[in-house]
C-alpha cells in the first residue's frame, strides 16, 4: 500500500468519524431537529420555492446572509479559524446536498438524522402538502424538549441532595470516626472478636464502600442498563407480570404513556393521509421497539372482528383506549384520535411530574436522611458514653 492509498484510507476514516459524530448530534439533540423542521416549514411557506430538495441550498443561503450581519468579533473569529456561523448545521446541509446530487430523495437523505419514531411519522405522509406532517414533527420535538427539561430538573434537584449527603458522610467519617474510634479499630487490619459497637460497625461499612466502590458503581450501572433494555425488549417471559404490575410503576409507566402517545399520533397522521387501518398499523410496527410491536400485534389480531376504535382498546392502551372507544360512536374516528393526542401529552407530563415528587419524597429523601442519621446517631451515643465514663472516673 503506497502513501497515496494510505492517505485516502485515513481521509475516508476521518470522514466516517465526522459523519458519525454529526449523526449522533442530530439524533440526541432535539433542538437541532426542531430547527430542521421549523426552517423546512419556513421554506415551504416562502414564495418562489421549488420542491422539497431545494430546502438545503435555500437555508445555506439564509445562513450566509446572517453571517454578513454578524458582530465584528464573530466575523474576525470566522476569518481566523476559517469556519462559518452555525458550523454544525452547515455540515448537515452540505452532507444532505451531496446526497441529493447523487439522486437521493428527501426521506432517504433525512433518514440518518431522525430517530425512528419521528421518521415513522414522517413516512406516514403521502400528501403533496407536507406542512401538516412537519407541524406534527415539530410538536413531537417540542414535547421531547419539555420532557428532557423536566427529567434534567429531576436529576439536578436530586443530585444536589445526593452531593450534600456525600459531603456530610465524608465529614462524619474523617472528622469524627477517625478521631473518636480506638486505635485497635483504626490502626489494625484485624476486626476485633468482641461485639462491635454501632459506631465501629459503621466504620467497617465505610471501609467497604471506600475500598470496593467500583463494585457498587458497576452494580448501579448494570441495573440502569438492565432497566433500559427491559423497558424496550421485555415481551415474552412473564410478560403478563409486566403488563399487570411493572407497567404501572416507573420507569415502565412513563414508557407506557410514551408508547400510547406515539401509537395514537402515528395512527392519526397515517389515517389522515389516506392510509388504511391495517396498513397504518404495519407501518407503525415496522420501526417500533420489540415491546411496542408486541402490543401492536394484539391490536392487529383484534382487527378482523372489531371496529378500529374497539380493536385499539386493548388492556395496554389503558384509559386512552377507553377514551377513544367511548367517543368514537357516531363521530369521525380520526378527529377523536386527534383529541386524544392532546390529552395523552398532558397525561405524560403530569405522570413525570408526579413521579418526580414521589421519587424525591419517598426514595431519595429517606435514603439520604436515613443514612446520615444511621451514621451520626452512633457518634452522639459514643460521645455520651465517653462523657459518662469520664464522669465516673472523676467521681472515683
Amino acid at each position: 500500500m503506497d502513501f497515496n492509498n494510505i492517505k485516502v484510507y485515513f481521509k475516508g476514516k476521518l470522514e466516517d468519524l465526522k459523519f458519525s459524530n454529526l449523526k449522533e448530534q442530530f439524533l440526541k439533540k432535539h433542538p437541532l431537529r426542531l430547527r430542521v423542521y421549523e426552517t423546512f416549514l419556513d421554506y415551504m411557506n416562502s414564495p418562489g420555492t421549488t420542491g422539497d430538495l431545494g430546502y438545503f441550498a435555500w437555508y445555506t443561503d439564509q445562513l450566509n446572509r446572517r453571517s454578513n450581519k454578524s458582530p465584528f468579533i464573530a466575523r474576525l473569529y470566522y476569518s481566523l479559524t476559517k469556519t462559518k456561523n452555525d458550523q454544525t448545521f452547515r455540515t448537515f446541509l452540505t452532507y444532505c446536498m451531496s446526497r441529493i446530487s447523487i439522486g437521493e430523495d428527501m426521506k432517504t437523505v433525512l433518514r440518518n438524522f431522525i430517530p425512528d419514531d419521528e421518521y415513522n411519522l414522517y413516512l406516514s405522509n403521502t400528501a403533496s402538502d407536507q406542512r401538516p406532517i412537519i407541524k406534527g414533527l415539530m410538536t413531537v420535538c417540542k414535547d421531547k424538549i419539555e420532557t428532557s427539561k423536566m427529567i434534567s430538573g429531576i436529576i439536578t434537584s436530586n443530585l444536589f441532595t445526593i452531593l450534600f449527603a456525600v459531603v456530610v458522610h465524608l465529614v462524619i467519617f474523617n472528622a469524627l470516626y477517625l478521631s473518636l474510634l480506638p486505635g485497635e479499630i483504626i490502626y489494625t487490619d484485624n476486626i476485633p472478636e468482641r461485639e462491635l459497637t454501632a459506631m465501629e460497625a459503621n466504620y467497617y461499612r465505610y471501609l467497604v464502600l471506600k475500598d470496593y466502590w467500583y463494585f457498587f458503581a458497576a452494580g448501579f450501572i448494570g441495573i440502569v442498563v438492565g432497566l433500559r433494555w427491559s423497558i424496550t425488549n421485555w415481551n415474552n417471559r412473564a410478560v403478563q407480570l409486566r403488563e399487570e404490575l411493572f407497567d404501572f410503576l416507573p420507569p415502565y409507566s412513563i414508557n407506557k404513556v410514551k408508547i400510547q402517545y406515539e401509537i395514537i399520533m402515528m395512527l392519526f397522521y397515517n389515517l389522515k393521509s389516506g392510509k388504511k387501518w391495517l396498513e397504518s398499523l404495519e407501518l407503525i410496527k415496522r420501526l417500533a421497539t420489540p415491546y411496542a410491536k408486541f402490543q401492536i400485534d394484539k391490536i392487529i389480531r383484534r382487527t378482523p372482528n372489531h371496529k378500529p376504535n374497539e380493536a385499539l382498546n386493548i388492556f395496554y392502551m389503558g384509559t386512552a383506549g377507553d377514551y377513544i372507544d367511548s367517543r368514537s360512536a357516531g363521530r369521525n374516528f380520526v378527529e377523536v384520535l386527534e383529541e386524544s393526542i392532546i390529552s395523552l401529552q398532558i397525561a405524560k407530563m403530569e405522570l413525570i411530574e408526579g413521579i418526580t415528587g414521589k421519587v424525591k419524597k419517598f426514595v431519595i429523601a429517606p435514603i439520604v436522611w436515613g443514612s446520615i442519621a444511621a451514621s451520626a446517631v452512633p457518634v452522639f451515643t459514643h460521645i455520651l458514653n465517653l462523657a459518662k465514663e469520664a464522669q465516673s472516673a472523676g467521681a472515683g
